[in-house]
């Protein structure tokens, strides 16, 4: 699963992010505050974030993370 939430700046700024493998958790973005809410006792989810001004970054997901236009992170590669 990926999920994508935005925060808007000034003067066409952003902070753009992807909730991967998100296991149905919630976020909520208002009053320039990022809350995610997971139920229960363990969550496993991995965030990816870009910064920029202008166009927004698109990504997909790929078997091991996430590709951002092209810049593709490997979260197995990370995590190890």
């Amino acid at each position: 699963n990926l999920s994508t939430f935005i925060i808007r700046g000034r003067n066409g700024s952003w902070l753009k992010g992807w909730l991967y493998n998100h296991q149905n958790a919630a976020y909520n973005n208002t009053e320039d505050v990022l809350r995610i809410v997971k139920q229960g006792f363990t969550a496993n989810f991995k965030i990816a974030m870009t910064l920029g001004m202008g166009t927004e970054p698109v990504a997909y997901r790929i078997a091991t993370g996430i590709n951002i236009d092209n810049a593709c992170i490997n979260f197995d590669a990370l995590f190890q």
